[in-house]
């Protein structure tokens, strides 16, 4: 999935929000979902936040796995009830988290790219015996 890919389905969140009536809770609830991942997408779109050592990229890269695998359990734990509530702000919250699960496996390709091109300039190793 590519970010124009991600922008739509944030989009059409947006629209799906847009035609339910709910009580102002929960529409501030997916309101400010939504947003968060508005400005999670701009910054990775536009800010430098790409580490350049191999040492950052590592952990970057973890870390971006590890935050992959807790959003997919919490989706996980929420499909059952969300389901079974049939909420319409449920529905779009449930589709929130699996555009920001989009957006994350997106980021973690550009750093896994990032790395690659660390690694091609870095001078090869050699082995001590």
């Amino acid at each position: 999935m590519d970010m124009l890919d991600i922008l739509d389905d944030v989009s059409s969140a947006k629209d799906e929000l847009a035609t339910l009536t709910l009580d102002p809770a929960r529409l501030i609830r997916c309101t400010i979902a939504i947003h968060d991942l508005e400005d999670t997408l701009h910054l990775i779109s536009t800010a430098a936040w790409i580490p350049r050592s191999p040492r950052e990229l590592h952990g970057a890269i973890l870390a971006t796995i590890q935050d992959i695998e807790y959003v997919e359990s919490l989706i996980m734990q929420a499909a059952g009830p969300m389901v079974e509530g049939n909420q319409g702000d449920e529905r779009v919250r449930f589709h929130v988290a699996l555009i920001t699960v989009a957006a994350m496996r997106y980021e973690l390709e550009i750093l896994f790219e990032a790395a690659a091109r660390v690694a091609k300039q870095m001078p090869p190793t050699k082995n001590v015996n």
